[in-house]
Formats: structure tokens, C-alpha cells, sequence
């Protein structure tokens, strides 16, 4: 489980904090949690699929917030995503696990490594023509929208979130993400799930059986 309740950190996003670094907070089920992003060079990994055996749901993963939950119930040989995430043991701690998709859209908003216009769109549903409520987290909300986040994350413009002031985070830096695709730990559908492209921030979906980025998180209460 996550770790125990630690004094609300009113830190900036890259503060070393907790075994890695201080990326933002999270509301879950009235719950508000620190999110960590790992070290790079410990907690990330590239190459790796989400599903093996890819052409069906897996229960207990469609939680668009809550990482730790999906991840819980797909630690297993079939999910190697997921499993790889959870038996990482980083400063001590061993509850890291793969981000949900509002919780990696917290690590983008916060470690944009580059400077390419941000993806948008004004309506997700429309964008990708289908009926809000038909896909997994598919909304009349602009790409970016990010109702777990705290504060609640606004659609992206193409210059916000712009590049992080963070050396460390940007492009060529030691912690910097990749302008890559990663995997988040939401399922949207029973062949794809979702993720999240850190050159430009565009979220979508990939089939579960494709071989993509991941960098693990951990949570902590506040």
C-alpha cells in the first residue's frame, strides 16, 4: 500500500522527495496524495508491453486515477508493464507502480521535456468521433483535462504546459522523460489501453501488445 501520511510537501515539481521526485497531487476517492515520479535511471524502462495475451479486459484496471489499483490487479506474467513496475524496490520503498492515466498526465504537465506545440483538441469525443461515454474516459473535455489532479488540470493550449524550467526534466537531462509514448496503467477497451505521448501530450490509445515506454510512480498521503 502507499506509504504513510507525510506533512502536505509545498515543494515545486522536482524536488528530490520520497524516493524520487515531487511531480504534483492527486485526488482520489477524496484522498489527496503526493505523486513521486521515480529516478530515470531506476524506474523507467522501455520496450515493454502491457498485455501479452492482449485481446481481453482485464478486470480492476479501468480506474483512469487510480494507478496502484490497476496496477494490483494486472501484477502478474501476462501484464509485463505493470508487473515490472511493481517489483521495482528504489530508496528503500517497493510500492512503485504504473501511473494511471490522469496520473501520467500529471508527470507531462510537469516534465514537458521539449518544446513542440501541445496537442488539443476542444472535445475528446468529437476528436475522435465517438459518443462521450462510449470508450473508456472518452469526454466533452479538451485534451489535458485532468479532473484528478489538485488543482483540477485545465485542457492543454498549444504553449501550456510549456517546457520545464527543470534542467534536470528537459530534453537531454539525467531525469528527462523521452519524447515518447507511455503506457499508462488504464485500460480503455478490451484490445487498447491508454496512453500518453511526451513530445507533444497527446493522449490516446495503443493496442495492448505494443511495445512502448513506462515510468513508474509512487504515491504518498497527505
Amino acid at each position: 500500500m502507499p506509504g504513510p501520511s507525510v506533512a502536505t510537501p509545498n515543494i515545486a515539481p522536482g524536488t528530490a522527495f520520497a524516493g524520487g521526485f515531487h511531480a504534483g497531487c492527486v485526488t482520489i476517492d477524496g484522498k489527496k496524495y503526493a505523486v513521486v515520479v521515480a529516478p530515470k535511471r531506476e524506474g523507467e524502462t522501455e520496450n515493454v508491453v502491457w498485455k501479452v495475451d492482449w485481446h481481453s479486459v482485464t478486470p480492476g484496471t479501468r480506474s483512469l486515477c487510480d494507478g496502484y489499483a490497476n496496477s494490483q490487479a494486472m501484477n502478474d506474467e501476462n501484464h509485463p508493464a505493470a508487473k515490472w513496475a511493481r517489483s521495482l524496490r528504489i530508496a528503500g520503498f517497493d510500492d512503485w507502480y504504473l501511473p494511471s492515466r490522469d496520473e501520467l498526465e500529471i508527470l507531462y504537465r510537469a516534465f514537458k521535456p521539449g518544446t513542440d506545440a501541445n496537442f488539443t483538441c476542444a472535445d475528446r469525443a468529437e476528436s475522435w468521433g465517438v459518443k462521450p461515454g462510449e470508450y473508456n474516459g472518452i469526454d466533452e473535455q479538451g485534451n489535458g483535462h485532468n479532473p484528478a489532479s489538485d488543482p483540477v488540470g485545465s485542457a492543454y493550449t498549444a504553449s501550456d504546459p510549456a517546457r520545464t524550467d527543470l534542467g534536470l526534466f528537459r530534453k537531454g537531462g539525467p531525469e528527462a522523460f523521452d519524447e515518447a509514448w507511455y503506457w499508462s496503467s488504464s485500460e480503455f477497451s478490451s484490445d487498447f489501453s491508454w496512453l500518453q505521448y511526451f513530445g507533444n501530450g497527446q493522449q490516446y490509445d495503443d493496442i495492448k501488445g505494443g511495445a512502448l515506454s513506462a515510468r513508474a510512480i509512487r504515491k504518498v498521503p497527505i
